[in-house]
């Protein structure tokens, strides 16, 4: 279920946020995800990424600044309705499975709306669907996967059919088999419900191939924010932040500036990478590649 609204999806405006013991984990960050945009957040340990996401789904409230949800503050919204319209996912599946089975798991928040068991039932199936894991719903919790727990996670989010979906490295202790398995799921949900999402990754060789837009932390400030090709073209940014490129655009920036490859751009893609070699292939040898395979 997601909403029609005329403004951004979420608008965070000057968070300021400090725990009791004096550390600042936020310090004035105004961050927007528009209706339907795939968001992430790239940050190191410490840059207060999970206070932010905390902050942004209303877990934690910031002593300075204000955060809008759906053009209305976050503070105007009873426990109930936020639920309905923000989901999040914790990086660590532990601390957000409690009940004796996936099925029982995915359908405790959709029963606390009072919903009726018949539509309970179709929510749970639909959403162990969407991320397939409907042979799982009879599963006890403790007998799941870390990968598992991590696609039940997000269908017990799912269930409640947000608007926004937050995500804190919800790639985190996967394989890379299973990385790539949750982002392409990830994407499929942003496009085809138009879901919103903000997601905190250090996952920077698949964002773009997903993300719309970027934003950089670091010690509780916004660094940059950009399109992918923005962000990592700026290489005092990714410095600065502690970050690193893609691997295949910094195999081709190496190419360039070591052994001087008259290449054009920063590709971040293999796709992208491909056309640009490919480009400055002398033709011949082409040619020769060619006629040797059908020889």
């Amino acid at each position: 279920m997601t909403e029609a609204t005329a403004g951004p999806a979420i608008l965070a405006e000057q968070i300021t946020f400090c725990y009791q013991e004096g550390t600042t984990a936020l310090n004035d960050v105004t961050l927007e995800v528009g209706q339907g945009e795939f968001v992430a957040m790239l940050a190191s340990n410490g840059s207060g990424k999970t206070t932010l996401l905390e902050v942004l789904a209303g877990l934690l409230t910031p002593q300075n600044g204000s955060v809008k949800i759906l053009s209305r503050d976050l503070a105007d919204y009873s426990s109930s309705e936020l639920y309905q319209r923000v989901g999040i996912v914790l990086q660590d599946p532990t601390d957000q499975l409690f009940a004796p089975t996936v099925r029982d798991d995915v359908a405790f928040g959709p029963r606390n709306l009072d919903l009726a068991e018949e539509e309970v039932q179709r929510r749970v199936q639909e959403s162990l669907t969407a991320v397939g894991a409907e042979h799982l719903a009879g599963r006890a919790i403790h007998q799941l996967s870390f990968g598992e727990r991590k696609r039940v996670c997000l269908a017990g989010v799912l269930a409640m059919q947000p608007a926004v979906l937050i995500l804190d490295e919800p790639t985190a202790g996967l394989d890379p088999a299973g990385e790539a398995q949750m982002l392409h799921l990830l994407n499929r949900l942003n496009r085809e419900v138009n879901m919103a999402m903000i997601m905190a990754t250090h996952s920077v060789d698949l964002l773009p191939l997903f993300a719309d837009r970027i934003y950089v932390l670091r010690h509780g400030k916004v660094l940059g924010s950009g399109t992918p090709e923005v962000v990592f073209g700026d290489h005092a940014l990714v410095d600065s932040a502690s970050l690193r490129l893609p691997y295949i655009s910094k195999l081709v920036h190496e190419l360039k500036h070591e052994d001087r490859a008259p290449i054009s751009g920063l590709p971040l893609t293999m796709s992208e990478a491909r056309r640009n070699i490919m480009a400055v292939i002398p033709q011949e040898i082409l040619l020769e590649q060619f006629d040797g395979q059908h020889e």
